[in-house]
């Protein structure tokens, strides 16, 4: 399946469009090329400057960048130019506050993003992780219970201890601890918790 995105994606790069720049972009970060994912929403951006994709992808790469502010203006203008945007603005919007630390809004957004998408287990993750840090314990433990069962449901296996992994390409190690400190705090405490590189 991704050998086949990959080459439309690199026949609709030839003469590329904005929405083709922003899938581009996030296949970067899928691959660790921050540097060059930036370059390519940005690009998308000037390429098209009133619409949303360039600006959507530019986020995704400043949340993963740990730049939270950045992220949550640039997300904002996607929103801004996308009336009737889809579930995962709003996810994206709660990512972005979570990395920018400002926790009980990124909780209230990821749980409107959670409840249009309740089988999304990242972020579900995310709003373990916002509750865990705002100090809702009791909702951050409730909530990594949930992201267990939506993550088992997702096709782990049923018996013994599943490893539950977290996609999360962060730029730097220090973003990576910050995420899997807010799980441990959230109550995911063990050693089935990984994070797949």
């Amino acid at each position: 399946m991704r050998k086949k995105r990959d080459d439309h994606l690199n026949k609709a790069l030839i003469q590329p469009s904005a929405l083709a720049l922003a899938v581009e972009a996030r296949r970067r970060v899928e691959t660790f090329q921050f540097d060059k994912a930036r370059a390519t929403a940005t690009h998308a951006i000037r390429l098209a400057p009133g619409a949303p994709d360039g600006y959507l992808a530019l986020a995704r790469v400043l949340t993963v960048s740990g730049e939270g502010e950045a992220a949550i203006r640039q997300m904002e203008t996607a929103m801004r130019l996308q009336l009737h945007y889809p579930w995962y603005y709003i996810a994206n919007l709660g990512t972005a506050y979570l990395i920018a630390k400002k926790y009980d809004r990124a909780a209230t957004l990821l749980e409107e993003a959670t409840r249009r998408n309740p089988e999304s287990e990242y972020h579900i993750a995310m709003l373990a992780i916002a509750y865990a840090y705002s100090g809702q314990q009791p909702l951050a433990e409730k909530t990594v219970v949930r992201w267990r069962e939506v993550t088992l449901s997702h096709g782990q296996p049923s018996q013994g201890s599943p490893t539950v992994y977290l996609r999360w390409n962060c730029q730097n190690e220090v973003d990576r601890q910050y995420l899997m400190t807010g799980l441990e705090r959230a109550g995911a405490e063990d050693q089935r918790l990984r994070f797949r590189q």
